[in-house]
């Protein structure tokens, strides 16, 4: 079970201006969200295909009372190939959105945003922005996180967007977004090694390192 003190800890390490994690509907890590609403208009509302979600979202207040729900999308050992997705269904659900005022992203022709992982990272922002825009769960802000393995340079480094331009993937993301501070990379073991110390937390930990790291 996770518990506030291990919550906190992990929330901490991804943003330093976390003073306390926050119970999110039935404790401090929900999987497979997908909000309160459907505010992407997708075709389905659902955990599974015709709908975004996010692999788990944690929930934060910061030293200013902000609220801050964590998106965090898991990535071990997956690899992408150059495949552009961009069809006139996919198109007509998210360029609008893309091209909106008040959307994440900078002016960008949308076309490029169609490459996985890109694709993916994508819609998880626009539910982001959706998200903090509806206050959903009453959160204030949102922050993008993704969880990738140093040893994984073939997703890290791989730019699969002919559209897009970087030394890895999180600088090719950052240079496409209005405020890059919203979208965070770090190791598994960068994230989880602050609790290590922690009482109850001993045995996963030791279990985590011989599993993944």
């Amino acid at each position: 079970m996770c518990t506030n003190d291990v919550a906190t800890k992990i929330l901490e390490t991804i943003h330093s201006d976390i003073n306390k994690a926050l119970i999110l509907d039935s404790g401090y890590l929900e999987f497979e969200f997908i909000g309160e609403k459907p505010y992407l208009g997708e075709k389905s509302f659902t955990r599974g295909s015709n709908c975004t979600s996010i692999d788990a979202v944690m929930y934060g207040q910061d030293n200013n009372k902000k609220k801050i729900l964590f998106l965090i999308e898991w990535k071990y050992t997956e690899e992408y190939s150059i495949e552009n997705k961009y069809i006139l269904e996919r198109s007509s659900i998210y360029d609008k959105l893309i091209l909106s005022n008040n959307s994440p992203f900078k002016e960008i022709d949308p076309k490029v945003l169609y490459y996985e992982p890109f694709y993916q990272m994508m819609r998880q922002t626009l539910l982001g922005c959706k998200l903090k825009e509806n206050k959903d769960h009453k959160c204030d802000d949102y922050i993008h996180v993704h969880v990738i393995p140093d040893e994984n340079i073939e997703l890290r480094n791989k730019i699969t967007s002919p559209g897009l331009r970087g030394s890895d993937i999180s600088e090719a993301w950052k240079s496409t977004l209005k405020n890059p501070y919203k979208y965070k990379t770090l190791s598994p073991m960068k994230l989880i090694e602050p609790c290590s110390n922690l009482e109850d937390t001993n045995s996963i930990i030791s279990y985590l390192k011989r599993r993944y790291w």
